[in-house]
């Protein structure tokens, strides 16, 4: 990274939060395909997602249920996450179908949502650690949402640590750095501390100019925990070895 980058302004936001706002109107407006997603992977539905327990769920009961845009959200990220299953044949081997592009894209978005057993799956197969399909890697999606088991994992396959994203050069700490920042206080940032910790741990590089950045300085002078983990002070992580 050059020496007068700052963090990325906004990591891209993921399509899912465009979906997410088109299922919400789509709901509103009683669409069929919006009421069999929302029957299928809706979050307080009883029964589970994706199986026939979800057939005794009615249209009403559909129509009357409030969907915030986080459900919507968790909506969109489900039917994602189980098209993993349209590839993969009951005994784990892969279907015909399981094109290159098929399967990064679900792992990008079982980095980002943290299923942790698809991404070690994927993994497993052969798929690139350092895949960027869409211009980041698994890695920087983990990172930015704080998934610490997930950067866990892709740190163990050996994923890039310093690898920058296509659009705005920004490297998978620069981006758990930006999602610390931007996460409520009152949402908790717990996985990001350990998240962070392994990322430095394991090489990442920690630009001074983060550490100097007017707007996180307030922020940073507040979190000891983060500051520590910047600085690889994490003597509970480096004990047990778990950087890689």
């Amino acid at each position: 990274m050059n020496g007068n980058r700052k963090l990325p302004a906004r990591p891209r936001l993921p399509q899912c939060k465009k979906q997410a706002k088109d299922l919400i109107k789509a709901f509103k407006s009683g669409d069929p395909d919006a009421m069999r997603w929302i029957r299928r992977y809706h979050p307080r539905f009883p029964g589970r997602p994706d199986t026939n327990d979800r057939n005794n769920v009615t249209d009403s009961e559909i129509r009357s249920a409030k969907l915030s845009f986080a459900d919507a959200q968790f909506v969109i990220a489900r039917e994602h996450q189980f098209e993993v299953k349209t590839f993969v044949n009951e005994d784990g081997s892969l279907k015909g179908n399981a094109t290159k592009a098929r399967m990064e894209s679900g792992f990008m978005w079982a980095c980002e949502y943290g299923r942790t057993s698809v991404v070690d799956f994927l993994l497993e197969k052969g798929l690139d650690p350092g895949a960027q399909p869409h211009g980041e890697t698994g890695l920087h999606w983990a990172a930015y949402v704080g998934h610490a088991g997930i950067v866990k994992s892709l740190l163990k396959w050996k994923a890039p640590v310093d690898i920058k994203d296509k659009r705005f050069g920004g490297t998978p700490l620069g981006w758990a750095l930006y999602g610390w920042s931007e996460r409520p206080l009152e949402a908790g940032r717990g996985g990001y501390y350990e998240a962070v910790a392994r990322l430095v741990i394991a090489g990442a590089t920690v630009e001074p100019e983060w550490l100097a950045d007017r707007s996180l300085d307030e922020k940073l002078s507040a979190d000891s925990r983060l500051l520590a983990a910047l600085r690889g002070e994490m003597p509970r992580l480096r004990n047990r070895g778990a950087a890689i």
